[in-house]
């Protein structure tokens, strides 16, 4: 993981072990039980949320990936900082 520039996933627990690491990370929810955490994060920067994996278009995906070629250093500072 540490060769990642960043990530793509679902928003369970992985995405601490992304934090520890400093890897951005664009994510889903697979479950209802991933949403209110998803939120939260993503409402603080640390994550982009894209919303529930079932009604993701491939413009989405491809918005994303736009975005994070842009922004991925701001990203992986935040998902450092969390741990300090």
């Amino acid at each position: 993981m540490m060769k990642f520039d960043y990530m793509i996933g679902a928003c369970g627990s992985m995405t601490w072990e992304r934090f520890c690491l400093g890897i951005p990370s664009s994510l889903v929810s697979l479950a209802d039980n991933q949403l209110g955490s998803s939120k939260i994060l993503s409402s603080r920067g640390l994550i982009r949320y894209l919303g529930d994996a079932r009604e993701i278009d491939v413009k989405t995906w491809k918005d994303e990936l736009f975005f994070l070629n842009k922004s991925r250093k701001e990203f992986s500072y935040n998902s450092r900082e969390i741990f300090k």
